[in-house]
């Protein structure tokens, strides 16, 4: 258990101090560092139980969030390396990936996500993304059987449809919706 004071958990490497900043008994805001005895950030992983609540956090390279049934998590910034895992049952809200990767599984959905600057958003099949924005570098790859509704494809974004669905779609100015087998486009707009 770790509190606003921070605790200590040892791993196979030997000890390593858990952190919460600010220090509030709250997670909601906030940063969850993990330092070995030489003080030097370590990779961690946040795996967020159903019915938990995470906000503002920060993934960065060989960072993960997994988001298990009835978790969400809002405004996560992912970054080059980080990964966000929405799972079944699993929401993330107004996610920002700058060049790093979310996926979200079968009976997983991500809403209002901002995917620019290297980032990926891969929708498994079963999965579903509404309301996202695809911009400049931004890929968004939609698989078999997965949907992905009400987004815009703005200059320089990539939509891939392998299989899945894509509707209500606003493709502006050098925006690209690329359309393989068995991909499905409906309701879109150039």
């Amino acid at each position: 258990t770790i509190d606003q004071n921070g605790g200590v958990f040892r791993t196979g490497a030997g000890n390593y101090s858990v952190r919460v900043y600010p220090q509030t008994s709250s997670f909601t805001s906030g940063v969850l560092q993990f330092t070995d005895a030489y003080q030097s950030t370590q990779l961690g992983t946040i795996t967020v139980n159903g019915g938990a609540v995470v906000s503002a956090a920060n993934l960065l390279s060989g960072g993960t969030q997994g988001l298990l049934s009835g978790a969400s998590a809002t405004l996560t910034t992912v970054s080059s390396g980080g990964v966000q895992a929405v799972g079944t049952s699993a929401l993330a809200i107004s996610s920002i990936l700058l060049a790093g990767t979310q996926t979200i599984s079968s009976g997983g959905t991500a809403t209002i996500t901002l995917i620019s600057s290297g980032g990926i958003q891969n929708v498994s099949s079963g999965g579903t993304a509404n309301a996202m924005t695809i911009s400049t570098g931004g890929t968004q790859n939609v698989f078999s059987t997965a949907l992905a509704s009400g987004g815009t494809i703005g200059s320089g974004g990539t939509q891939i449809l392998s299989g899945g669905t894509a509707s209500a779609t606003v493709i502006s100015n050098a925006g690209t919706q690329n359309i393989s087998a068995n991909g499905i486009a409906s309701g879109i707009t150039i």
